[in-house]
């Protein structure tokens, strides 16, 4: 009995294995590939955002502390009952997995494809762009307005009260909604008003400054752009669109 058992663990595993080869393949090396090809053709884009991103929190940054006690104590308890919903759709499993997922599963029931390749491009830039965050995160330790600690620069720290630049949920509500607003308009705009409320709720609970969700949003919106864009090409390449 226990041998057979192992035996359709074993069969199953190899299947599933089996399945994620082929998924991976079919779906995230072409679109990687893409990306890649996406970065090279508009590099001086990209340059010139990230130095938008880059002047912009320079601006900004003599303003945060006021910025951000003004939004955090301008709000009542109802205001951020509300902000703290809005912040759950930052968060990488519900806002992204579950809204790539739903957007998968019915492409397979409508039978398109470039819902599907969306969907993976969605996952993908989200994920890329949290990494990107997450290591800046890390190594600059900048506490929270709410952590009661002076604003500055620590050093790297794994605590949550010294992980605010950049805003994860700016990054992750930033990323999944402009990849989707280039890869599949009909979700990604209505998408895109949801991580500026996410993006305001980060101010409105005092858990960011405004150069943290600056610097977020526009990790997320750089890479979304570019995986919106490889999904549009691979669509291109299938002949389901004309060429941009």
């Amino acid at each position: 009995m226990k041998g057979l058992m192992l035996e359709n663990c074993k069969s199953v595993l190899i299947e599933a294995v089996a399945m994620a080869r082929e998924w991976f393949l079919l779906w995230v090396i072409p679109l990687l590939v893409q990306s890649v090809a996406v970065v090279r053709k508009w590099l001086l884009l990209w340059v010139l955002l990230g130095l938008v991103m880059v002047t912009g929190a320079i601006a900004l940054h003599p303003y945060d502390s006021a910025i951000s006690a003004r939004c955090s104590e301008a709000h009542c308890g109802t205001t951020r009952r509300i902000a703290s919903r809005l912040s759950e759709l930052g968060d990488y499993r519900i806002g992204t997995l579950i809204l790539s997922a739903a957007i998968w599963f019915a492409g397979i029931a409508c039978r398109r494809k470039t819902w599907q390749t969306a969907a993976i491009a969605c996952v993908l830039g989200t994920a890329l762009a949290g990494l990107e965050a997450d290591v800046p995160k890390s190594l600059l330790g900048r506490p929270r307005p709410n952590s009661g600690i002076q604003d500055g620069f620590y050093g790297p720290s794994l605590q949550y009260k010294y992980q605010s630049f950049p805003s994860g949920h700016a990054t992750t509500s930033s990323a999944t909604a402009v990849t989707l607003a280039v890869a599949l308009p009909l979700v990604g705009v209505p998408a895109l008003v949801g991580a500026a409320g996410v993006i305001w709720s980060r101010l409105c609970l005092g858990v960011h400054y405004p150069t943290d969700v600056w610097v977020g949003g526009w990790i997320g919106a750089i890479n979304g752009l570019v995986l919106g864009l490889a999904a549009r090409r691979l669509r291109v390449k299938a002949g389901n669109k004309p060429a941009m």
